[in-house]
């Protein structure tokens, strides 16, 4: 009989699903670090394209900063939810 508990076996593809870690110091601030880098790069990321692109509407369109801000902020945002959505997609769908 083996101590380490054995890996449950994914009923759609059969083959085995790495164990997850127990909720030890080390796995529990492992999980935030990943969690914080995936949200740094995920505001980081949109809200650079959303500036980039206000920024250039403005002075190429002759926009107002008002207007182009709240225009590519708005797709920014809407750029997040979807990439964030896409993720949950494909976490829950092991890809």
């Amino acid at each position: 009989m083996s101590l380490v508990p054995e890996a449950p076996v994914s009923a759609r593809r059969g083959t085995r699903i790495a164990a997850l870690p127990t909720a030890t110091a080390g796995g529990a601030r492992a999980a935030r670090r990943h969690a914080a880098a995936y949200w740094l790069c995920q505001f980081g990321g949109w809200g650079l394209y959303g500036f980039a692109n206000a920024l250039g509407a403005a002075t190429v369109d002759a926009v107002p900063w008002r207007t182009a801000g709240l225009e590519e902020g708005a797709l920014a945002l809407l750029g997040l939810a979807l990439s964030h959505g896409l993720r949950s997609y494909i976490r829950r769908h092991d890809w």
